[in-house]
């Protein structure tokens, strides 16, 4: 019986708790945190002047979104400006 390293399981090649649902809680060795919550980041509050100033930026000076958000305000990311840019843009048709 020496040659069993791994208590619980009769196949000595295959460790406990791998694939099969043996460990506590289920699900075996499949994606990491599965069934809750993930946090999400906090949403970016920009001001009416800034959008204001970046709807400026990318329509009128032909800057990349990235540019706009970086010269404007540091932390902005261009996905948040692409969203103004569309929001924008949709509300103006």
């Amino acid at each position: 019986m020496g040659q069993f390293t791994c208590f619980g399981t009769m196949d000595p090649q295959r460790p406990e708790g791998r694939g099969r649902g043996h460990r506590r809680g289920g699900g075996g060795g499949r994606g990491r945190g599965r069934g809750r919550a993930r946090a999400r980041p906090r949403r970016q509050i920009v001001s009416d002047e800034i959008r204001a100033t970046l709807v400026d930026h990318v329509l009128l000076h032909g800057m990349s979104m990235r540019e706009a958000g970086q010269r404007v305000q540091p932390n902005l990311s261009h996905f948040t400006v692409a969203s103004i840019i569309r929001t924008f843009r949709e509300e103006n048709r």
